[in-house]
């Protein structure tokens, strides 16, 4: 009675092109580049015909699906690719450092700050940012680990959820005093949750304060 159906493709899933993030840190040739997917396939018309009600009723939406597709393709969505950079990292004796990191930012839209403390938070580690606008983080870490991080941070600080568009602004609100996120292509607008507190090494002192604390 069902028309047997295509399976959808995974819409707006962060992806890498070019099969970057191999097992070493080292940068150098041709990086791969992170890329937003939306369902490319234009979408099916089908005639609709006699018989099961239900049928007939799946073949309207599709139809209707299709009108909406080709006289308002920015609310349908389909084909809309975007295509970022990939982070290009290097090994520097105990530190790890990441030099297109400012561009990257810059691509993204967002506070270099901000993203700099989503990865010393979520890789629990200290980083400083050179003259050149390179982030050097503190510890050995793969290239792959670093897409990884870069992927969820899209996801949660950047990509709408509506439309899976990159085109969005990250402002506090101050009345709720919480970051809210809003994209300037379907004027979607959503609430994100603040990053935890960074990692912050122990130093002398706090163990010395500890230890102090403890005695009395």
């Amino acid at each position: 009675m069902f028309a047997a159906k295509k399976k959808k493709k995974g819409k707006g899933k962060v992806s890498f092109e070019g099969g970057g993030g191999g097992g070493g840190g080292g940068g150098g040739g041709d990086h791969s580049a992170i890329s937003l997917k939306e369902n490319s396939d234009p979408p099916q018309v089908f005639e609709p015909d006699d018989g099961d009600p239900l049928e007939n009723y799946e073949d309207m939406f599709q139809q209707l699906y299709a009108s909406l597709h080709a006289e308002h393709p920015e609310l349908a969505g389909g084909g809309r690719r975007e295509v970022l950079k990939a982070p290009t990292v290097a090994s520097m004796g105990k530190r790890t450092a990441w030099t297109n990191f400012n561009t990257i930012c810059g691509d993204l839209g967002r506070n270099v700050a901000h993203v700099q403390n989503f990865f010393c938070t979520e890789l629990s580690t200290t980083s400083s940012i050179d003259a050149n606008g390179c982030l050097l983080l503190n510890g050995k870490f793969k290239s792959y680990r670093i897409e990884l991080m870069l992927r969820t941070y899209i996801e949660k600080f950047v990509q709408c959820s509506s439309c899976r568009r990159l085109n969005t602004t990250l402002i506090r609100n101050p009345d709720t005093r919480k970051l809210e996120m809003n994209c300037q292509s379907c004027q979607a607008c959503r609430t994100v949750d603040d990053i935890n507190e960074g990692f912050r090494a122990t130093t002398k002192g706090d163990r010395k304060l500890a230890r102090n604390a403890s005695a009395s």
